[in-house]
């Protein structure tokens, strides 16, 4: 199934998966408005240095520079006929946010 993935800043290792364990996956005792259980991740993480940040994520995160090869992809033969770019706005941290 599914492993959360781990970054730790004074790893250095990037970010990696198998770092958790007793990884269960499961209903929560909370509900949304229409009464249906939200999803709920447990999981063991030990800690291996201490001070260190670390992140956990569902899914390995795509960086902004990823992201903005793709879309310069698409603006090229053959997709630059289907697809077009309109900029929406800035983020709060002034990169611009845009709409394919």
């Amino acid at each position: 199934g599914m492993q959360p993935l781990v970054y730790s800043y004074m790893d250095g290792s990037g970010w990696q998966t198998g770092a958790c364990s007793d990884v269960m996956w499961g209903q929560s005792r909370m509900t949304k408005k229409n009464r249906e259980p939200y999803s709920c991740l447990e999981f063991t993480y030990t800690f291996a240095f201490d001070g260190d940040c670390v992140f956990f994520a569902y899914h390995f995160p795509y960086t902004y520079s990823m992201i903005m090869s793709v879309v310069h992809r698409l603006e090229s033969p053959p997709f630059r006929d289907v697809v077009r770019r309109r900029f929406l706005r800035k983020t709060l941290f002034g990169i611009p946010l845009v709409l394919l």
